[in-house]
């Protein structure tokens, strides 16, 4: 008879499962019956921390030794195989027999050649120590097994959590037996352990939670260690329990079984390929069990499914096998689970262009969803270029760590910045690793803010991150829950079968519309840590683009001569794809994975560049390769200039001096102390290029730059700006001549070094307090006039930044440039420290700009609000912009994301210092370039912000070379793009991208509208197209179909505010 006692109660069944106490005599002591050793065991480490596959093992067979259970073996990240050999007892016949293994570290187990299952040591919940050997023994027979250990944890090789990884880590291998298997017992101690949930998580006042607490009492009562029997009586208990159905109108949870394993971060990309095939091989082994037939697994990056073709082909195959059972469920479409703030809009294209061509590729069909739940804030881009890729609907769950605000929503309507929409859920049990519990089960109800228009929801299960996946005990509880009474229906469903279901209840209950990004108000220093690994994405990012644009026009030009690099250029292409992957590109990986990026992004400029000096040589209509000796002769060496921008540049550039001999005489030249470059000015015309002499620009008198000193500061000033700058580095005023309007309130370019401690996510977080502690305010020391003009002035000043950092920069202003220039080089050794730039602006909004792919959002520069607070740190790419009517100021970068805006004072976030997982992030050498520049117009695209930003981040390319054709001067730009709505024919139109087709021979162009407005545009094309189609960005032409009408020989586009077209031009036959 059971007492009324429920707090006691619950705690007896909390101890009669329990893994650590009372083990000899609770449920747990009759799973393993019996235990044998193995018949031998014998071990290879292999040596320089080299990770061998399993095809080059039998070269090794004669250096495997005898080792034993309780030897360690390391260190971190070796990887040591072992041999075991098993001979099952005689008394075992019949019997259900596994595999025991705990080597406290990740391993795999082969059989014949072929990886099996992986295994996971410890004694944390993520613990996978057996394998089935089989279910049914022949007394006597021997089996053979080859064990891969990797020496690392699911987690690395740190303190089991963000800590960076120990060195000289060392395994103990605890365990390796077979041991004889009670699936009987085992199935009762899962029912139990649900049994006891269900009474805990229910209210006390539940008739299921009350009659759950009730039987599981009875089985304590009724379960005897000593007696095998009474395990089916306790197990009729159960059965009894659960026979007993819940309605048909409750709420539906779609279970699917996932393990989100991340491409890099508490270890590199050389292990992740092994943890896929660990994961991936135990996801098929537990298809394979009769009882889970009904198991469905989602599985997302194209990167990881294309290391494991390469690595581990016959079990690739296998995964196609059950794609196409539909068990095995692709989803996402990118080619990794990038970070959703800091590419490129270009980046993020190619990320669902090169994973959903994978995917059909390798499996015949694109996926239907997105499926990114852990990334550290969502673009407002992102439902449009989601849409492109033929995609409409979103799963994310990240936001439900906000520490701030609480998100309103689970099942919306996230509408971007041009009006997309996607339908968005975030699963309410606020995880992607539900382990299936009755809590979380329960959470997926009680947390559903949108229970009234939208009742179901999904519930990811799985150990990951680290991967893993489901455990047995997971699919047993899938299987046990599916229909009790007070709980919500729970079934395996597709991620497509859960969105189609949404939808369809969405036209008549009137989802809510979230407008705008999804701020993550948390790990807001990640658009600032690993400032190198930032660095090289953007500029990977702008020489990508340029190497496309002028190897297509090669193409264009000469289809035999020239043919489309595809494959190189998409080999690059994923290596900054892999990299921007949402726990690398942010920063926040241990210190092995960017030592690997840097080699990948070295690769990535060196191949480039080849790349790019090729186009810069080819991309002329006729190549200077190809010309007669005569022809060179007559015209001699010149110089080429290739503006890859969408309207003409004028400008002061740098150019090596080994080519000054082949400039005119009379033209303004400058030389550059210290440097071997000459400055000179040069028009390009859009999208082409400028050859010889016609490129120089003749300087007139009123066009030059001036420098002058009155004792206590400098002035710059040229036809456009004039500013004055202190001693000590500090800008003191800086007047746009144009209206006359002063854009600073208070001395700018000053340096702010902030005390920089979080909570807990060290190289994640910088919270709103570091505001409050101000570490120091560094003012130069020391200054010297390093450039007089004509074309460009400069001072060089020294900052004593902290006893052990300094900063050089070079402030310039040149003749023609239109905003001051700030180029800087950091020594950084510092810990916990987060330095900025701030310039304090004599402009007053309510809203502040920054530029996003495609285009620009406003977020407040006020605290009005917890929503506003929140913000106190956000991301921007080339630009942020702070603008009242008529009048405003912006700050561009080449390399940096972090920005803030409180009140009038904006700041750019310069290095940061944290100690984990890498404790060496951002020390060093840092070398990084930002610009103040002030304009007319009441917003960034009045003051032509987009374009200058894009002018400050894409040079003016330079070559050598012998032009073919006298009359080809280059003049003609090849794309130009002009307004049908303004008299100025000034467009806010870019295009972004120029490549060839993947498919076939046509060209690409990718344009966005930058500004927020609409337009019609003409686009002219230097060359000659059968017709344009507007096609999504994964190349398809639109249904219905799209052409594009002719206008006077140009096209005729239409464009909505941050509207982002991909038109595919139909070249003709090659001639």
């Amino acid at each position: 008879k059971m007492q009324r006692h429920r707090k006691i109660s619950l705690e007896r069944l909390e101890k009669f499962s329990s893994d650590s106490v009372w083990t000899d005599v609770n449920l747990r002591s009759g799973v393993y019956s019996a235990f044998s050793p193995v018949s031998s065991l014998s071990s290879f480490s292999v040596p320089n921390l080299a990770r061998i596959p399993y095809s080059q093992l039998a070269k090794y067979e004669d250096q495997f030794s005898h080792v034993s259970v309780g030897n360690s073996f390391g260190p971190s990240w070796s990887t040591h195989w072992f041999k075991v050999q098993i001979e099952v007892p005689k008394s075992w016949e019949d019997k259900e027999v596994h595999f025991l293994w705990n080597s406290n570290s990740e391993a795999m187990i082969w059989e014949n050649g072929e990886p099996k299952q992986g295994l996971t040591g410890g004694s944390g919940c993520d613990k996978r120590e057996e394998y089935i050997i089989t279910q049914n023994a022949v007394g006597g027979t021997k089996y053979e097994y080859y064990v891969e250990m990797a020496c690392n944890g699911m987690f690395g090789c740190g303190d089991g959590c963000v800590g960076a990884p120990d060195p000289d880590r060392q395994f103990k291998l605890d365990q390796v037996q077979i041991g004889l298997f009670n699936r009987k017992a085992w199935h009762l101690l899962c029912d139990f352990i649900l049994l006891s949930d269900i009474a805990k998580e229910l209210p006390e006042n539940s008739p299921t939670g009350s009659d759950a607490l009730y039987v599981a009492n009875r089985i304590v009562n009724t379960y005897y260690a000593d007696d095998e029997s009474t395990i089916d009586v306790a197990q009729k208990l159960s059965d009894e329990f659960f026979a007993k159905k819940g309605y048909a109108q409750a709420p539906m949870v779609h279970a699917i079984g996932n393990c989100h394993i991340d491409t890099a971060w508490l270890w590199t990309y050389a292990e992740t390929r092994r943890k896929t095939a660990r994961s991936w091989s135990t996801t098929l082994a537990y298809m394979s069990q009769p009882e889970y037939r009904d198991y469905k697994f989602a599985c997302s990056q194209a990167q990881q499914l294309e290391w494991l073709k390469e690595d581990y082909p016959t079990l690739f195959e296998k995964i196609k096998t059950k794609v196409q059972e539909g068990r095995f469920i692709l989803t996402g479409g990118t080619w990794v689970e990038m970070d959703g703030n800091l590419p490129s809009g270009e980046s993020f294209v190619r990320q669902f262009l090169f994973g959903q061509r994978f995917f059909y590729k390798e499996f015949g069909a694109y996926c239907t969803e997105f499926w990114l739940p852990d990334t550290f804030g969502y673009s407002g881009q992102l439902p449009q270029i989601i849409r492109g890729a033929g995609i409409k609907y979103f799963l994310s769950q990240k936001l439900s760590w906000n520490i701030v605000n609480k998100f309103p929503n689970t099942t919306f309507w996230w509408e971007g910045l041009d009006g997309s929409r996607v339908l968005t859920h975030f699963p309410p049990a606020d995880t992607y690793t539900s382990h299936a519990n009755v809590k979380e089960i329960v959470k997926s109800v009680q947390n559903h803010k949108d229970l009234d228009r939208s009742p179901n929801s999904m519930l990811l299960f799985g150990h990951g991150d680290g991967g893993g996946g489901p455990t047995l005990q997971m699919l047993h509880a899938i299987h046990r829950l599916e229909n009790v009474p007070e709980l919500p229906w729970v079934a395996y469903k597709t991620p497509y079968q859960f969105f189609t279901n949404a939808e369809k209840l969405a036209k008549d209950r009137n989802l809510h519309v979230w407008s705008g990004e999804l701020f993550f108000e948390l790990h807001q220093g990640t658009y600032t840590t690993q400032a190198s690994t930032k660095r090289q994405n953007r500029k990977g990012e702008v020489l990508l683009r340029d190497v496309e644009f002028l190897l297509t026009l090669a193409f264009v030009w000469d289809r035999q001569a020239h043919p489309y690099p595809t494959q190189e250029i998409n080999r690059l292409w994923k290596i900054l794809l892999l990299n921007q992957f949402h726990d690398v590109l942010p920063g926040s990986s241990i210190e092995e994975v960017y030592k690997d990026t840097e080699k990948l992004y070295s690769e990535l400029q060196t191949s480039g560049q080849i790349l790019l000096e090729k186009g810069q040589n080819t991309a002329l209509p006729f190549s200077p390769a190809t010309s007669s000796l005569a022809t060179m002769s007559l015209h001699g060496p010149q110089v080429i200039f290739w503006n890859t921008l969408s309207w003409p540049r004028r400008e002061v550039i740098s150019v090596p001096n080994h080519l000054k001999n082949l400039f005119p005489i009379k033209m303004s030249l400058q030389p550059v102390e210290t440097e071997d470059q000459t400055l000179i000015v040069v028009e390009v015309p859009s999208s082409s290029c400028q050859i010889g002499e016609t490129a120089f620009h003749t300087m007139k008198h009123d066009e030059v730059v001036t420098l002058s000193e009155d004792g206590e500061s400098f002035t710059f000033e040229n036809q456009y700006l004039s500013t004055k700058i202190t001693h000590d580095g500090l800008v003191i005023s800086l007047i746009h001549k144009a209206s006359g309007h002063e854009s600073l309130s208070a001395p700018a370019n000053r340096f702010i070094i902030f005390e920089d401690v979080p909570f807990f996510w060290d190289a994640w977080d910088v919270l709103v307090y570091h505001l409050e502690k101000v570490k120091a305010t560094p003012k130069a020391i020391q200054h010297r006039v390093t450039e007089r003009g004509p074309l460009r002035v400069a001072i060089e000043f020294e900052v004593k930044l902290s006893e052990t950092s300094h900063l050089t920069q070079k402030v310039s202003l040149t003749a023609f440039g239109k905003y001051l220039d700030f180029d800087t080089t950091v020594t950084w050794h510092e810990s916990h420290k987060f330095l900025k730039v701030a310039f304090p602006l004599a402009v007053k909004s309510q809203q502040a700009s920054y530029e996003i792919q495609y285009g620009h959002l406003q977020r407040p520069t006020h605290f009005n609000t917890s929503w506003d607070l929140a913000r106190f740190e956000v991301c921007g790419h080339r630009w942020a912009d702070l603008s009242e009517y008529g009048f405003g100021v912006a700050v561009l970068n080449d390399s940096k994301y972090g920005y803030a805006c409180h009140g009038s004072v904006m700041t750019l976030s310069l290095l940061r210092s944290p100690k984990k997982p890498d404790a060496h992030a951002d020390l060093g050498r840092h070398s990084f370039r930002y610009a103040l520049y002030p304009h007319g117009g009441s917003t960034p695209g009045d003051g032509n912000v987009p374009r200058v930003g894009l002018e400050y981040n894409s040079s003016i390319l330079v070559t050598a070379a012998v032009p073919i054709d006298e009359v080809f001067g280059g003049h003609k730009p090849v794309f130009e793009v002009e307004s049908l709505c303004l008299k100025s024919h000034f467009t806010s139109v870019v295009i972004d991208c120029v490549k060839k087709a993947e498919d076939d021979d046509a060209v690409i162009l990718r344009l966005y509208e930058s500004s927020g407005g609409r337009d019609t545009v003409k686009l002219k094309v230097g060359f000659p197209f059968v017709t344009a189609v507007l096609c999504d960005i994964l190349e398809r032409a639109l249904q219905p179909p799209t052409i594009l009408p002719l206008l006077q020989g140009a096209l005729r586009i239409e464009f909505l505010p941050f509207q982002l077209l991909t038109v595919k031009l139909i070249l003709g036959p090659s001639s």
